[in-house]
């Protein structure tokens, strides 16, 4: 069987860009927090917990882990996501 989602973005305002994709690990924002994080330390809510809250300071003056960090993280978080769909049988 297979599903077709579709989405719609409305933006009422012009001027104004939304990005919908974290700049450190490129995964869609997928929630409030994600957005909130975003707004507030430019990536997503796991990239900030996993990377920049422990190194706030650094983070600010601009600091973001390497391409081969970032890699493993985003094969760790493959990973997950295929465990909880074998979970729950999708």
């Amino acid at each position: 069987m297979s599903t077709t989602h579709r989405i719609e973005v409305v933006n009422k305002v012009k001027d104004k860009k939304r990005n919908i994709w974290c700049p450190v690990c490129e995964y869609l924002l997928t929630s409030l927090q994600d957005t909130q994080s975003l707004k507030n330390h430019c990536c997503c809510e796991d990239c900030w917990l996993t990377f920049g809250q422990m190194r706030q300071q650094a983070w600010k003056e601009g600091w973001r882990p390497d391409s081969e960090t970032i890699n493993r993280y985003k094969q760790s978080r493959r990973i997950i996501n295929i465990d909880i769909m074998k979970i729950l049988g999708e």
